[in-house]
This record gives C-alpha cells, structure tokens and sequence, in this order.
C-alpha cells in the first residue's frame, strides 16, 4: 500500500504492529493522517475499525485476556 508521499506503508504497518493492541491477530493502531488502522500479523494495513470493533465484540474474556497483557 503506497501513500501519496511514495510511503511504504507495510514497513510502518509491520513496526506499529508491535505495539499496538491486539485482538485475535488482528492490532488496532494510530497512524498519522488516520485515525485509526488495523493491521494484521502479516502487516497489511487497513482503516476499518468498525472490523476491529466486531473482533472485539465476538471476543471471550478468557480466550482473549492475554492479548492485552504485556
């Protein structure tokens, strides 16, 4: 996925990934110039967080409790 400034948005996508909050796989992330973008193991990026937010909804305390643990 390329940006308008010629971005490697995979490069970036695979850094933030690291860092941001996952669910199921899948990381919800700020990025400058979008608010919000999910990003998968794999590092593609997406701007869908209402994907993220179903994740979220359909996910159980137990199975899921060690996603947000650091």
């Amino acid at each position: 996925m390329q940006a308008r400034t010629g971005t490697d948005f995979s490069v970036i996508a695979k850094f933030f990934y690291k860092v941001g909050i996952n669910v199921n796989g899948i990381k919800m992330v700020s990025i400058p110039d979008q608010t919000i973008a999910l990003i998968t193991p794999e590092g593609d990026l997406f701007g869908q967080p209402n994907a993220f937010l179903n994740r979220l909804k359909s996910a159980t305390p137990q199975s899921d409790v060690s996603a947000f643990r650091r």
